[in-house]
């Protein structure tokens, strides 16, 4: 029995993640946002989901080159 109610719970959490996905990729195609950065004379313009996207990337970059996964994991 437990491992049927693992299974339908699995599957509801998979369904709650699809509808949320579609609902997040019609939100983003009506209104993609917009960011600009701007330093000096030098600007970079983007929609907000690829500067969410961006910002994704450089964080676990640093996490990986600064060693601070295994670092994490030595804590008590």
């Amino acid at each position: 029995m437990s491992r049927w109610i693992r299974l339908l719970v699995a599957l509801v959490i998979l369904g709650g993640l699809l509808a949320a996905g579609l609902a997040l990729g019609e939100r983003i195609q009506t209104d993609p946002g917009y960011v600009l950065l701007a330093y000096g004379g030098l600007t970079v313009e983007m929609s907000l989901w690829t500067g969410l996207a961006v910002l994704v990337v450089v964080i676990i970059t640093t996490w990986i080159v600064l060693g601070l996964g295994g670092w994490v994991g030595q804590i008590p």
